[in-house]
């Protein structure tokens, strides 16, 4: 991954907010938003998630080069793992990565989901196991409304460079939450123009 990767950023943003403006279908806004977050930062695969009204993240759309899978979105194939809850007894979800970035806000960006002493990776792992994949490079950031609530999380999983796993930088980091943000403001005004019609 070159690390002056500005201008394609800058290009790719001005695409996306392009589109975040034109797009009617939310499913297809919440894949495409994967889908450039997914190119930016040349990330083997990615989920993107939103917020049920029992606090769960519900699968969105699911992509893994690697695994050759591509489900939800527009994809037409059901995703058939079940919502994650955000909360275990009033607590942040410890056991779910994805769960504890958004019960807590924060951006996780790990270089090594085995090694991640802070972090219970065993769900990883145990879907490394069924897969015969290797999780290890993993960015997870919770998308906000303009009125600071959670609407969705995006995880992305093994940046790539030269075909080998490298880590999310922080600039990458910053360019994505900027996507994000982006696409939490068009996905709170389809919501309330869903809310007006």
């Amino acid at each position: 991954m070159a690390t002056d990767f500005s201008d394609s950023a800058l290009k790719h943003l001005i695409n996306v907010g392009v589109e975040l403006s034109t797009e009617e279908d939310t499913t297809k806004l919440l894949e495409n938003i994967l889908l450039s977050a997914k190119q930016l930062s040349q990330a083997d695969g990615g989920t993107i998630y939103s917020i049920t009204e029992k606090n769960c993240l519900k699968f969105e759309t699911l992509l893994n080069d690697t695994l050759n899978m591509y489900m939800g979105g527009t994809s037409g194939k059901p995703i058939p793992f079940p919502e994650i809850p955000m909360f275990v007894d009033g607590e942040p979800n410890y056991n779910a990565l994805v769960a504890y970035a958004a019960a807590t806000d924060q951006v996780i960006n790990i270089s090594d989901a085995y090694e991640a002493g802070d972090f219970d990776m065993s769900a990883a792992r145990k879907m490394d196991e069924k897969t015969g994949y290797r999780t290890k490079s993993v960015l997870t950031i919770p998308m906000k409304n303009h009125e600071k609530e959670l609407i969705g999380v995006l995880q992305l999983i093994n940046a790539q460079q030269d075909e080998q796993v490298v880590d999310f930088p922080p600039a990458l980091e910053e360019i994505i939450r900027s996507l994000t943000s982006m696409a939490a403001v068009a996905l709170t005004k389809r919501q309330l123009i869903d809310g007006m019609e």
